[in-house]
């Protein structure tokens, strides 16, 4: 399991951010710049350098809960046709927030397409409940109770001793924001989920501040779908 290494933290309009800045510097299909006057941003020092399914990966059998309760199946969500899958840290991470707010913008056009968008979390329903009030966001949110799904994805990982000190002096505990009552997180990613549950585009990286960009995962949307109908 990786094990993220200490780091500086700062609010960021009430919320709490891992503090660090690589230059500023955002990647090709990134959202988001980090924080200044911070030291790094990667979340870890992992085995290895990117997380993550890739594109031809066929994502695993994995089940999750609506915030309803009920079990959900990433199968059933593929298989009624392609399906953009987003994992984010939670409502406390300002540049989650921000990244739910810019998918939630371009919703329509995926929908449009025949391609849903979904959210998967760690954090409890109800706290998911309040993230999507403060966003805006209409893009159902699923919980990774046990955080298998996004172990399976392989960017799963856990905030150190070091790092769990300076987040319960910012009164943030998250053992009792997760719903897996861990200190347990996913390292952002985003995924592009074909019928037949295959990744054909995939974005993860140990730097939080860096997000796929929705207009990008778009346009690789309509590229599918074009082969999609070709194929027919």
């Amino acid at each position: 399991m990786v094990t993220i290494r200490a780091a500086s933290l700062a609010f960021t309009g009430g919320l709490v951010a891992l503090g660090g800045c690589d230059g500023g510097k955002q990647p090709a299909g990134g959202t988001g710049t980090a924080p200044t006057g911070q030291t790094s941003s990667r979340l870890a020092e992992p085995d290895r350098d990117q997380p993550g399914l890739g594109p031809g990966d066929r994502v695993p059998h994995s089940t999750l809960r609506d915030a309803d309760g009920r079990e959900i199946t990433l199968a059933s969500l593929h298989s009624k046709g392609p399906v953009v899958v987003m994992f984010y840290r939670g409502g406390w991470c300002p540049y989650c927030t921000r990244a739910l707010t810019a998918w939630n913008a371009r919703l329509k056009e995926f929908a449009a397409l025949g391609v849903s968008v979904v959210a998967i979390s760690p954090e409890r329903p109800e706290r998911a409940v309040e993230t999507s009030g403060k966003t805006g966001s209409a893009i159902p949110v699923l919980c990774d109770e046990r955080m298998e799904v996004a172990a399976a994805f392989g960017i799963q990982f856990e905030v150190d001793a070091t790092t769990r000190a300076h987040y319960s002096q910012l009164g943030l505990d998250l053992s009792a924001w997760n719903a897996s009552g861990t200190w347990k997180l996913a390292a952002p990613g985003t995924f592009l989920i074909d019928g037949d549950g295959v990744v054909r585009y995939a974005f993860a990286d140990w730097d939080y501040t860096r997000r796929a960009d929705p207009a990008i995962v778009l346009d690789a949307a309509r590229k599918l779908i074009g082969r999609s109908h070709g194929a027919g």
